[in-house]
């Protein structure tokens, strides 16, 4: 289980780094807050979180299980009290850019034997205490994610674990796909981690991107747009959502405005007719999006365009 590879049946989504060590923070209070103070010991927590993460396609719950780990781990080192930090960075390196997480703490720290033998199934400093499958399990989620894991540690001076998770993003030529000019975009979709990640893909290609959370603001948007002069060209949209469904969201902007484009993102396979398709929408995008995909549909709907 800790190791095992990815399996074709795990779909991966849009990862907020961020907002998971959030989550792990509040899973693991007991842990490294109330517990400790029963003892008259303080544990303080500190976040330093980038906001210019590239995107990130993976399973969340995994994620958000090795960063329960690390904190766990950080909290018992630190018996005597110290602070705890949850740290994230893009770093560019080896030709890609990568989603880099800390969880560091300033406890008794490491020697180089057991850093060394820190990741192996069972291996552990805490007697009967401790399980040695922390780390395991932190280890086997981020080479599934086809990452890796850095440990930095000092005895008396504390312990950084160091995760690294490439980016979803794979170049791709404009030769491969046609070129696109900067484009108005309206993203549609009640997904927040999946709105933000299809927009951040989109913005960096230059498109000025607009979100909305549902069918019926999106329309709000659109229409407001469309009346200060300033129309969006393509709306991509999610195909469930609930009380106004994308198929619905585009069969209006089709019907006021039968120039803009829709692109439909749907995970559940599309399965409309053919004459549906044609008539509403111009490109399918398969959940979760891809930085290709989205290229290429964009290339797509645009070099279908007519002539002025």
């Amino acid at each position: 289980e800790f190791y095992r590879p990815r399996t074709g049946d795990e779909l991966l989504e849009p990862v907020d780094l961020n907002a998971l060590c959030r989550d792990a923070l509040v899973m693991t209070r007991p842990r490294w807050r109330n517990i400790p103070q029963e003892r008259g010991v303080v544990i303080t927590t500190h976040l330093e979180l980038a906001d210019d993460l590239p995107p990130l396609m993976g399973l969340p719950n995994e994620i958000r299980q090795a960063l329960v780990n690390l904190i766990l781990n950080a909290a018992d080192a630190m018996p005597d009290g110290g602070t705890l930090t949850l740290r994230t960075c893009r770093v560019e390196r080896g030709g890609r850019a990568w989603s880099v997480v800390e969880v560091s703490d300033v406890g008794v720290g490491m020697d180089e034997e057991t850093r060394r033998r820190a990741i192996e199934p069972f291996f552990t400093t805490k007697g009967e205490h401790g399980s040695g499958l922390g780390l395991s399990v932190v280890y086997g989620i981020v080479q599934r994610h086809e990452g890796f894991m850095e440990i930095d540690s000092q005895l008396g001076k504390g312990t950084t674990v160091r995760l690294w998770f490439p980016s979803s993003m794979v170049e791709v030529s404009v030769s491969e796909v046609g070129e696109v000019p900067s484009l108005r975009l309206l993203v549609i979709d009640d997904e927040p981690s999946v709105r933000e990640a299809v927009a951040i893909l989109l913005r960096r290609d230059g498109h000025i991107v607009t979100t909305a959370p549902n069918g019926e603001q999106g329309l709000e948007l659109f229409q407001s747009a469309w009346q200060q002069g300033q129309p969006f060209e393509v709306v991509v949209t999610d195909l469930g959502m609930p009380r106004m469904d994308g198929l619905t969201v585009a069969r209006i902007i089709k019907t006021n405005v039968p120039q803009t484009f829709v692109i439909l993102l749907s995970g559940w396979g599309f399965q409309l007719s053919e004459g549906e398709m044609q008539q509403w929408v111009d490109a399918v995008v398969t959940k979760p999006a891809t930085y290709q995909q989205l290229r290429r549909a964009l290339s797509q709907v645009w070099q279908s365009r007519k002539p002025a």
